[in-house]
């Protein structure tokens, strides 16, 4: 798959999941790693952050969004690091 192909792809999909507001987490997932494969981290870790808020149990999403985030730098694995962890509960 040629670049603007899957970029065109992307932005069709966005747009199918703005007009319904189901988001697919599966497809995400799988762009994701197409795009860590191109080492287009940026790209990867938007797509596997989305497949993240959406199938938070998903536990193979995890390793693949941390390899792209620990790919675009160590501020970046730690500013997201935050915002995937879930934060645990306090309980009195």
């Amino acid at each position: 798959m040629a670049a603007g192909d899957i970029d065109a792809y992307v932005a069709r999909l966005d747009g199918e999941c703005a007009s319904t507001g189901l988001e697919n987490p599966i497809l995400r997932k799988a762009l994701g790693s197409v795009f860590l494969g191109k080492k287009r981290h940026a790209d990867a870790a938007r797509q596997l952050r989305r497949a993240v808020d959406a199938a938070p149990t998903d536990f193979e999403i995890y390793p693949k969004l941390i390899s792209a985030l620990e790919a675009m730098g160590p501020a970046w694995s730690r500013l997201e690091a935050k915002a995937i962890i879930p934060r645990r509960e306090t309980r009195p």
